[in-house]
Formats: C-alpha cells, sequence, structure tokens
C-alpha cells in the first residue's frame, strides 16, 4: 500500500541541480528523488514503494545505484523506512529556533516518532520540556522511554557483534557478488539489529542463501538482493521460514 502523505506545500530546493552527486544520477534517479521529496512525511521519512514510484517515473530506477549516488543523504533506518536527512532542516528551519507552534510541535513529535530526535541534539535546548509541550500521554512516554533504554542497549552491544556483521556482509558479497561496501553504516545497523533481536549468523546467511536462489533468475527481482530487503524488520523473519520449508532454498 502506498504512503499516506498530509497534503501540504513545500519548499523546492533548486539548487539541488548545481550539486555534482545529483548531476550524476541518471534521469530515473533524479525523479526517484523528486517522488521521495513529494511522497515523503513532514520530517522525510518515506515508506519504500518501489512498485508505484517506478509506475509514475515511467522506468525502472536502480535504487542501490540510488543510496549510493547519494552520499550520505539518503539514509535506511533500521525498520526499512528511507529517510531525507536535510529535509527537515530545508523545510521546517523554525523548528530549530524553539517555535511553540502547532506545525513544529507535530515535527517534533514525528521526529520521536521514528526514533530520530537524537539526531538533533540541538533540539533538546530548544524544547526543554518535549513532553509537556507535546502533551503526550502517560503510554506515549512510556514508549518513549523505552525506545531509549533499547537505543542504548543496543549501542552498548553493536561492538560485541562487530565481528558477527562483518561476517554475515563478507558472506552476502560472496554468495551475491555485490559491490556494496561494507563499511556502510545503514546497512550495518541493519544486521546488527537482527543479530539484536536473537537471530544468529547462520540465520544470518541462510536468509541471504534463500533470498539469492529465489531471486537470481528473475531480471525483475534480481534488484531485491540486497540488505536492506533483506534484513527489514518485516521480511527477515518471513524469508528464513521460506528457507526453512523449501529445501533448495540454500542450493
Amino acid at each position: 500500500m502506498a504512503q499516506e502523505v498530509e497534503m501540504s506545500k513545500r519548499f523546492t530546493d533548486n539548487g539541488m541541480w548545481d550539486r555534482p552527486w545529483f548531476r550524476k544520477l541518471r534521469p530515473t534517479e533524479k525523479c526517484a528523488i523528486r517522488y521521495i521529496l513529494d511522497k515523503c512525511d513532514n520530517v522525510g521519512v518515506w515508506i519504500p514503494d518501489f512498485e508505484t514510484a517506478e509506475f509514475f517515473i515511467g522506468g525502472k530506477v536502480d535504487w542501490d545505484m540510488l543510496i549510493k549516488g547519494c552520499h550520505g543523504n539518503l539514509e535506511i533506518l533500521d525498520n526499512g523506512k528511507w529517510w531525507v536527512i536535510d529535509y527537515i532542516r530545508f523545510q521546517h528551519g523554525d523548528l530549530f529556533s524553539g517555535s511553540q507552534s502547532n506545525a513544529c510541535l507535530s515535527y517534533l513529535k514525528l521526529l520521536q516518532e521514528h526514533g530520530l530526535d537524537d539526531y538533533f541534539p540541538e533540539l533538546i535546548q530548544a524544547y526543554p520540556k518535549p513532553w509537556a509541550s507535546l502533551g503526550l500521554a502517560p503510554k506515549e512516554k512510556e514508549r518513549v522511554r523505552v525506545r531509549v533504554r533499547v537505543k542504548e542497549r543496543v549501542k552498548e552491544e553493536e561492538e560485541s557483534h562487530k565481528s558477527e556483521v562483518d561476517e554475515v556482509f563478507a558472506y552476502f558479497k560472496q554468495r551475491t557478488g555485490s559491490q556494496v561496501q561494507s563499511t556502510t553504516k545503514p546497512l550495518r545497523s541493519m544486521i546488527h539489529a537482527r543479530l539484536v533481536e536473537g537471530y544468529t549468523v547462520d540465520q544470518c546467511k541462510r536468509a541471504i542463501a534463500f533470498v539469492y536462489a529465489d531471486k537470481k533468475d528473475n531480471p525483475e527481482q534480481r534488484k531485491y538482493i540486497r540488505i536492506e530487503t533483506i534484513f527489514a524488520p518485516t521480511k527477515f523473519p518471513g524469508y528464513l521460514d521460506a528457507q526453512l520449508r523449501y529445501s533448495g532454498g540454500d542450493k
């Protein structure tokens, strides 16, 4: 299902055409950037819907190339959603002035819901009492506290899982022939998140093997043989279950 986006007027960055990384993109990838900017929510988060995007763009998009070509301007979050990192600074500069407008408070709340508020430490000073100003209910406050605790625990465990993430990444590249950089932080974070959930390195490898075997001979499906698809939290368990059901999944 396509992401529902609140209709609103948005600023257009006409300086985009002067940026070398944007000029180097192919026409379909340039259109994809514009599509994401139009369809993302009010803090720049887009729920990937590649089929619908390509329908409106009118051509195939190399989504992997798009991520690489953006040079850090697009990030894939642990939950599989895509985030235009500089979007909120460009669209909502007044948010960083401490404005108490309903619009700014809604943007802050949305950042918190996505778990992105810690990317903007200056907002802590601009909004010293965010819970009071947003009027969050007790259950919402507790969800925020839980999320913060989980983030802290994940950060502490990150080093302990480093060698395991390296092993999974090396297997993915060897199995699929991918040239993706194993230092790409968003992709490492997705593998790490599955390991933190309790999945083993062997299970990660089996999911990779299944997806590769299942899609490698289908030109339309090969584009989904990638870390951000395999290790998306909504897809990884299904791929692993499918591998267990079909003995041919690891061939």
